[in-house]
């Protein structure tokens, strides 16, 4: 993940990820942190991400497809910076929680 500065104090943000059979995948998105709806380009199963300010260290992004709820991601940054916590909650098509899963993503220097 690549954080940059976007607008007047947003963020841009980029992921660079491989799946389990190697295929690579970038995906970007825009936010202000305001909750609002932004396109996500790159990414054929999340159309918008809305990214909310929740405290200094906490923001939820919540992605959607076709307008419905797909994954609502928790991120937490440590006190020193050095490390973001997610909680990544995935939905179906129902809307009915399906998984919880975490990650721990560490700044590379």
């Amino acid at each position: 993940m690549t954080y940059e500065p976007w607008g007047d104090g947003g963020m841009k943000v980029t992921v660079e990820s491989t799946n389990r059979d190697g295929r690579k995948a970038t995906w970007t998105y825009n936010t202000m942190f305001d909750n609002k709806d932004m396109p996500v380009s790159g990414d054929t199963r999340t159309e918008t991400s809305a990214v909310k300010k929740v405290d200094d260290r906490t923001n939820e992004i919540t992605n959607k497809r076709g307008g419905k709820v797909t994954q609502v991601i928790v991120n937490v940054l440590s006190p020193d910076g050095s490390r973001i916590d997610n909680t990544y909650k995935n939905y179906n098509e129902k809307g009915e929680l399906t998984t919880t899963t975490t990650a721990v993503y560490e700044r590379m220097r």
